[in-house]
């Protein structure tokens, strides 16, 4: 079934990552995916001790699709990692040799490597439509 584009009333150049991740959302709930929401990141407890959460470079969403039982629920699903990217959204690669910190870029596809040999799928997805191709 082809998207008929209902989903986007912006001119695909106006169009940002917000807009995406809200069309992705809709578009995969009415397919009976469930999303999930990742965060990365260093952060602060309430005592002041830092801690991290998720992984560096993951991906915005993890979506997951149950797999039915026939009376009960059989355990099993199918998982999608997906990266919201804005339209035409244009990669660069901001390292800098003397330091050791490594750019977004090069931490996500370090991140999307890793599980792609585990046995994941890993899309990066600028809009909705893409889902028609894939």
């Amino acid at each position: 079934m082809k998207l008929k584009h209902a989903l986007a009333q912006k001119d695909p150049a106006d169009r940002s990552e917000r807009d995406v991740v809200a069309d992705l959302k809709k578009f995969l709930i009415a397919k009976g995916w469930r999303p999930l929401r990742t965060q990365s990141g260093k952060f602060v407890n309430p005592a002041g001790a830092m801690f991290n959460v998720g992984e560096d470079g993951m991906a915005d969403f993890c979506m997951i699709h149950y797999l039915p039982g026939l009376n009960k629920p059989v355990g099993g699903s199918l998982i999608l990692w997906i990266e919201v990217k804005k339209p035409n959204y244009r990669p660069s690669c901001r390292c800098e040799p003397q330091h050791a910190k490594v750019c977004r870029m090069h931490r996500q596809m370090k991140w999307r490597c890793e599980e792609e040999k585990r046995g994941a799928v890993v899309v990066q997805v600028d809009n909705v439509a893409w889902f028609d191709t894939w």
